[in-house]
């Protein structure tokens, strides 16, 4: 199975719900594996597709029927090959997803983290950092001459590392806190928002015009920077439920949220 393929596949079988995954073997995985790989696989494809109509298809008839039809596999192949073709390190990150291999984004080092036009950033770094240091210590103990060049690039070497790992907050490409984060006040009167630093949100997903909340947690995530129109990419899931969203900010304490079409939906004003 080619990794378009096995990236829709694995898409259904997040959407369909761990309730049908019992028992079920895709890419040779199953269970608890099955499960985080389908968790990796989402997520990758949330951050950088989740506003995508194609894909919004895919996963709310798979949530629905359990499948997907063949029209909205196609659909949905199309949007990410078109990604992948753009974004080699978006392939590999969903190749290792799909193998089962990938850690989650605690124990990975620097991740893949990315939103509209935000910076990319690749797990399992720290070997090839450390292959090189190892490399230049060895040529130092072999030739004296070596000492001093050799600690110069170790250094310069260990202090690339950090701001990798960390991102450089002057660069704009990586928001640590976005600006959705805090409690918000809605205009049409459905009660305080929350959005968390960690990405666990309240209020924010609708359905036909008004606020859905089926129970379990809901997070929700804001791409790193905005597009050409100025609006920003909100993702919300609180599975198997999930939706995008733009968002337009006018100053730090007050936004207009849209729905995907482009039709506002409601303001917000910081509480």
């Amino acid at each position: 199975m080619d990794l378009i393929s096995a990236t829709v596949g694995m898409l259904v079988v997040w959407a369909a719900g761990k309730a049908r995954r019992v028992g079920v073997e895709f890419n040779g995985l199953a269970d608890q594996a099955l499960d985080a790989s389908a968790e990796r696989v989402r997520g990758l494809i949330a951050t950088k597709l989740g506003g995508d109509p194609a894909i919004r298809r895919l996963l709310t008839e798979s949530q629905e029927q359990g499948e997907a039809s063949p029209s909205a596999r196609a659909d949905a192949e199309n949007a990410i090959k078109a990604a992948v073709d753009r974004d080699h390190q978006l392939a590999a990150a969903l190749r290792e997803a799909l193998e089962g291999t990938g850690d989650d984004d605690r124990s990975r080092g620097p991740s893949y983290r990315t939103g509209s036009g935000g910076s990319i950033v690749t797990g399992n770094n720290n070997k090839v950092i450390t292959k090189v240091i190892t490399n230049v210590i060895n040529a130092a103990e072999r030739n004296k001459v070596w000492t001093a060049i050799g600690v110069i690039v170790v250094l310069g070497l260990i202090a690339g590392l950090s701001i990798w790992a960390g991102g450089d907050d002057s660069s704009g490409d990586v928001t640590d806190s976005p600006p959705l984060a805090g409690s918000w006040t809605p205009s049409d009167d459905t009660g305080i928002k929350t959005f968390g630093d960690d990405g666990q949100c309240t209020g924010f997903y609708y359905n036909n015009g008004r606020p859905l909340d089926i129970g379990g947690p809901m997070r929700c995530s804001l791409s790193t920077r905005p597009d050409e129109a100025g609006q920003y990419t909100l993702t919300v899931v609180q599975s198997p439920n999930e939706a995008a969203y733009k968002v337009r900010f006018e100053g730090a304490d007050h936004a207009l949220v849209y729905s995907s079409t482009g039709r506002k939906l409601y303001e917000l004003n910081r509480s």
